[in-house]
């Protein structure tokens, strides 16, 4: 509605500019015109095969007719034997309060033919249905032909050879030994009918049938009757995985797909001297395993045709060596990956020291030792065979590493030695190695971060010199050092002051934190105001408890944490404690559990308890006698 002076100047039906774009008799709006809006009238909303399903507001008078020529008519494949309201039962209706919706069925093509009025009320939802997709005169053919799809039975389309003809024959993978008819009888039920193709596409009348509406063929591809072969690669390379195996597929194809060998920048970690081929034997039990030179097959050269079988397995090693698997030897002490393996014919101790990742930054290089399956020795004992395998050669120049035969030696013995079913390798740690070890220190201090532990004694005071020195702005009080998740309680403020008694022996992984000047104590617990309070220097125990409001009923232990971390329970009776707080100190005051009714009174430690304050008062005032004279 438009008003104007205080009256209505008329009415504005939206929907005419929604539906047409334009109102028959429209209104220019003036200046201090009022547009009012009043409340929808009848709400309802339209679903399905209509071309505009929304919800839309109908005036009175307004019904089902209405309603769709407001939501743009039906769909082409809309079906109009009955459409459906979904309508909310009015509350004089309503039997139980929580069931109050209900369906009505109405004739769709009586509406349509004005035979019929629907009436709809305020939150009715209208559902059209769609007609089934099924056509009488068309069957369809689909799998391993060029134009898969519905045609037409007519003229072209009579029999089984007509319709693969028309969709242009089947492909060269297609199998022509079966295809299969499925044909769908009166009562819906479908039948499937099997055919000998190449007779069909020959014309023998016993396979190429007539058609009927709704039949379907369905032409199989040869290749699903065969299990896809795969080939997999991994390790060392950009995309490892699983892939196809085709015909004539070679090693350096393989390496290919893999990805990244190409770069040079990658290959700076890969392992060149060295990749492995392992290939099922005939029994699928056993396996065989083809070592070759990356290098060459990178250059085109040695095995890079060797072609592939079927779940061949290439594997290609980082510079560090990654790790093969299975039967069964095994390897302990300074290797990477230390564990069973599995054995293989003509299995040496350098095959098995590459299968657990290489040697490790301190292992012993020189040799290492094998111990062999126990035997039956002539007397009838049983003894283990302990033998040691050099891994460089005699005389070999200082700083030149052979652990994995990468520099031209002509053979070692690592190289040369086979391991038998169960052998062991033990290979040990250098004694002269030391591993680098580190500590952290964070915080206040001009240099923070990692640093190497130079000697088995390095002390705090040495790394905190080291790092510079503690900042103005920090509170080595406060200073906290912590191993093995647990703090070390230490007086850092005296270590930094040179006390020597104070300095403490650092281990690998400590972590020491150098905080800034706090300027305040917290008070936690049963007090009347629990909080921070500013630190005042000097003061003591009971200047921040007054602070804090004091304690309250009930209070059991006042625990005082320091700065360093140092903890205990200070104090409380005739004669309490009162110790001088640090800047950021903590302290805690618990409350006594509630009594459980029924608990005995333990008369013995009341008494115990009574006599100690009455102790204690006694020697006060012996003291003050004494001080008195």
């Amino acid at each position: 509605q438009v008003v104007r002076g205080g009256r209505v100047l008329g009415t504005v039906d939206i929907y005419n500019y929604l539906l047409k774009g334009y109102d028959k008799n429209p209104i220019r709006l003036q200046s201090n015109d009022f547009i009012f809006i009043p409340p929808r009238e009848v709400t309802v909303s339209i679903e399905g095969d209509v071309y505009r399903p929304a919800i839309y507001e109908l005036r009175e008078g307004e019904g089902m007719a209405e309603l769709l020529a407001y939501a743009g008519g039906l769909l082409p494949d809309a079906y109009t034997k009955r459409f459906q309201v979904d309508r909310i039962i009015p509350f004089d209706r309503r039997r139980d309060p929580s069931i109050a919706r209900e369906l009505l069925d109405f004739s769709l093509e009586r509406v349509i033919r004005g035979e019929e009025t629907v009436t709809l009320q305020d939150g009715d939802r209208v559902n059209l249905f769609s007609i089934v997709d099924l056509v009488e005169n068309a069957v369809s053919v689909a799998g391993d032909v060029y134009q898969p799809g519905r045609y037409e039975i007519g003229a072209a389309v009579r029999t089984v050879r007509d319709l693969i003809r028309e969709a242009d024959g089947v492909t060269g993978t297609a199998y022509l030994g079966k295809a299969d008819l499925v044909r769908m009888r009166d009562d819906s039920t479908e039948v499937l009918i099997s055919l000998d193709l190449s007779r069909a596409l020959q014309g023998d009348p016993t396979q190429d049938i007539p058609l009927m509406g709704r039949d379907s063929v369905f032409v199989y591809s040869a290749k699903a009757f065969e299990a896809t072969r795969f080939v997999s690669v991994g390790g060392q390379v950009l995309y490892p995985g699983k892939y196809v195996l085709r015909d004539s597929m070679s090693v350096y194809d393989l390496i290919f797909i893999g990805g990244g060998l190409l770069d040079p920048e990658f290959l700076k970690d890969v392992y060149l001297e060295r990749a492995d081929v392992f290939r099922k034997l005939p029994d699928g039990k056993t396996e065989q395993i083809i070592p070759f030179s990356l290098r060459e097959v990178l250059a085109g050269t040695g095995s890079a045709g060797m072609i592939l079988q079927p779940q061949d397995s290439l594997h290609v090693y980082p510079l560090t060596v990654e790790t093969l698997e299975d039967r069964f030897v095994s390897i302990s002490g300074a290797v990477a990956s230390p564990g069973q393996y599995r054995y293989n014919d003509n299995m040496t101790v350098e095959d098995l020291v590459i299968q657990a990742g290489g040697l490790t930054e301190g292992a012993y290089q020189d040799f290492v030792e094998v111990a062999r399956a126990r035997r039956e020795t002539a007397s009838g004992n049983r003894e283990v065979v302990m033998s040691k395998v050099r891994l460089t050669l005699d005389g070999a120049p200082a700083g030149v590493n052979y652990k994995l035969g990468t520099n031209g030696d002509p053979i070692s013995e690592a190289r040369a030695y086979r391991l038998d079913h169960r052998d062991h390798i033990f290979v040990r740690v250098d004694p002269n190695f030391k591993a680098l070890e580190t500590v952290n220190i964070i915080g206040e201090v001009r240099f923070p971060g990692p640093y190497a532990l130079v000697d088995e004694n390095e002390s705090l005071s040495t790394l905190i010199q080291r790092a510079g020195g503690v900042l103005p702005t920090g509170y080595a009080k406060g200073g906290r050092v912590t191993r093995n998740g647990q703090q070390l309680i230490t007086e850092v403020d005296r270590v930094v002051r040179g006390n020597r008694k104070a300095d403490v022996i650092l281990q690998p992984g400590d972590q020491i934190v150098i905080p800034k000047v706090p300027n305040a104590v917290s008070v936690l617990g049963n007090v009347v105001t629990p909080g921070l309070i500013k630190y005042e220097s000097g003061r003591r125990l009971s200047y921040y408890l007054d602070r804090a409001g004091g304690l309250q009923e009930e209070s059991q232990d006042i625990v005082l944490t320091q700065a360093s971390g140092a903890t205990f329970k200070v104090r409380r009776g005739l004669i309490p404690g009162n110790p001088t707080v640090d800047d950021g100190a903590i302290i805690r005051v618990t409350r006594k559990p509630p009594r459980v009714e029924g608990d005995r009174v333990d008369v013995g430690r009341v008494v115990t308890e009574s006599l100690a304050i009455v102790s204690s008062a006694l020697t006060v005032i012996v003291l003050a006698i004494k001080g008195l004279n």
